[in-house]
């Protein structure tokens, strides 16, 4: 995954080796509580930008950076939004069949994209749970998928963390202290 990881994102640029993450506030252990309090516009999770420039322009009035290594991921299996579920990660096409059923799954007319399967989780798994905030993403961590993965520019390239978990990895940078 960390090959990947780096085929897709890194141009020999240091800044390129972490995700980034920009909050108002530092701490050392992330409250799962606090996921979805400013967006979740591809679901529940961490938000994280492939540059700190694109961590910065979510969150214009932040103090702080969080970088976590790319290395941190490698072991990691990410749904990615764009692309149609026959190209992801066979932990993801296994839960794919799982959850369309095998012979749907196989036909050659099944078109389905990371992000569709996401929101047809959260469909169905919100009528299934007290507390709707989070149930797709926790039910997709559950099945061994620790985050998204959404493209776009450098800049706006983003990775959404359901394994709230690998915050762990992550350093924290005083904005002022750090070369933006």
């Amino acid at each position: 995954m960390l090959a990947k990881l780096k085929s897709m994102f890194c141009k020999k640029n240091k800044e390129l080796e972490y995700i980034w993450h920009a909050t108002g506030h530092c701490f050392d252990k992330f409250d799962d509580e606090k996921v979805g309090s400013s967006t979740i516009k591809y679901g529940w999770g961490i938000y994280f930008s492939y540059t700190r420039k694109g961590a910065l322009e979510q969150n214009g009035n932040a103090k702080y950076l969080y970088r976590i290594p790319n290395k941190a991921l490698s072991n990691n299996v990410f749904l990615h939004y764009s692309n149609q579920l026959v190209e992801q990660d066979e932990i993801i096409k296994k839960l794919a069949r799982k959850w369309y059923g095998n012979k749907t799954f196989s036909k050659d007319n099944f078109y389905r994209a990371g992000q569709g399967f996401y929101n047809d989780i959260f469909e169905s798994e919100r009528q299934n749970v007290t507390d709707p905030n989070g149930c797709a993403a926790k039910y997709l961590r559950k099945n061994g998928i620790s985050g998204g993965i959404i493209d776009g520019e450098a800049s706006s390239r983003i990775i959404v963390l359901y394994d709230t978990s690998l915050w762990s990895h992550a350093e924290c940078i005083k904005i002022e202290d750090s070369d933006t």
